[in-house]
């Protein structure tokens, strides 16, 4: 493809709002497996979206923020960042704080639900046409749209930053938001300067971009199996580096939130997989509310290229699979949104770390968690004690069984 044909299609996503620009914005976090070109294009929709006029922003800035305009020295009215939902303009407290102020784009949850409803209806064709995994799509929907409402209402980053704060380390950097002057539509919080992750990549040495991106993908993994919350739309333009270099993450509006039961679940997957005991992972699978298993012989083989993978984040891993006239036809596998939120956030993430290191695994980041697995957390360990003494207790109950 040109780069005339990749920018039209940039600009068509554009001009077809939120829904779309999502859409390429997954499409240019993943250079390894679309045309560079396009990759390039689709780049600006991280945070290049066209603004809102400046006379419009200023008025609803100046709504938003009332009496509490007084409180407000400076505001610049040219934006540094736009969204497909907000955009961020930078501003000084009286006290001399810098701030970032970040407001809702005014009639986007009208042009979301008329995507939506669009979406929805070519569904419903579809599933007059019978078309195969359709019930599939239908849910995958009514998550996305669960997940943009979720985003517009901006108090709800608010409270999930308490959140990923609550188990940040000391790599990890967030925004601090002013709650007293925050509302649906419209925050404050302290202004976090950092470089985009490409960018700062250029003046590092290959190690040091390397451990960069073990450390990206790290805080994401300890995120979702440890702490519980991670943090659900990681694009190129909410994840920087600072000048110390923490990891600097943007918009919280989005997080994925796991159970303890379900993680310690996960992280027993997890090293199932690793440790290519696929069986072992399909029954943990059938236990887990995020999966319904309906053809165990393809899903092993699933889990089988799945392991490899993991070894060379390389997707023509499963190019074979998609050969295969066995592996085509209804799904073996069902997975909730909760997991496609996760393989979208994953699907990002390795865009980022391919991009910094060609030869990205996740084989050194999954060591530590093998590790941790071995040792345990206290939780874990019960887990796994219990779940191996009723193990036993079946094994004993069958022998029992086969002797009368």
């Amino acid at each position: 493809m040109d780069r005339a044909t990749a920018q039209w299609f940039k600009n068509q996503l554009q001009m077809m709002g939120p829904t779309y620009i999502k859409i390429g914005q997954f499409i240019s976090s993943r250079r390894d497996i679309f045309d560079e070109k396009v990759v390039e294009a689709l780049r600006e929709l991280q945070d290049a979206v066209e603004p809102s006029p400046t006379e419009e922003s200023r008025r609803l800035i100046s709504e938003r923020l009332g009496t509490s305009i007084s409180k407000v020295s400076s505001i610049e009215l040219t934006p540094v960042a736009c969204a497909s939902i907000g955009q961020v303009h930078i501003g000084q407290l009286k006290n001399g704080k810098k701030i970032a102020i970040k407001i809702r784009r005014p009639g986007v949850q009208d042009l979301l639900a008329m995507d939506l409803t669009i979406l929805s209806g070519i569904l419903s064709i579809l599933e007059l046409l019978k078309t195969e995994n359709i019930s599939e799509t239908r849910e995958l929907l009514d998550d996305f749209s669960q997940w943009f409402e979720d985003e517009m209402d901006y108090t709800r980053e608010i409270q999930n930053y308490v959140l990923l704060k609550q188990n940040a380390k000391p790599s990890l950097l967030l925004p601090e938001f002013y709650e007293q002057l925050c509302q649906e539509d419209f925050i404050i919080m302290s202004y976090v300067p950092s470089l985009k992750i490409r960018v700062a990549k250029m003046s590092m040495s290959m190690a040091d971009r390397r451990a960069l991106a073990i450390l990206i993908m790290d805080t994401f993994i300890s995120q979702l199996v440890v702490d519980g919350v991670m943090h659900g739309d990681p694009h190129e333009g909410n994840i920087g580096m600072n000048r110390d270099g923490q990891v600097v993450l943007y918009d919280m509006g989005n997080v994925i939130m796991v159970s303890q039961s379900t993680r310690n679940k996960l992280r027993q997957l997890l090293f199932e997989i690793v440790s290519s005991n696929y069986d072992e992972a399909i029954s943990i699978m059938k236990k887990v509310d995020l999966f319904e298993v309906r053809d165990e012989a393809k899903v092993r083989g699933l889990l089988e290229k799945y392991s490899q993978y993991i070894q060379s984040v390389d997707v023509k891993v499963f190019t074979s699979m998609s050969k295969d006239s066995s592996m085509r036809g209804d799904l073996p596998i069902k997975f909730s949104g909760t997991v496609f939120r996760i393989v979208r956030v994953f699907g990002l993430l390795e865009g980022i770390c391919k991009d910094l290191d060609p030869a990205f695994s996740y084989e050194p980041v999954l060591a530590k968690y093998m590790q941790i697995m071995g040792g345990g957390t206290n939780d874990y360990l019960t887990y796994r004690m219990m779940s191996d003494l009723r193990k036993l207790a079946r094994l004993l109950v069958d022998n029992l069984e086969d002797r009368t």
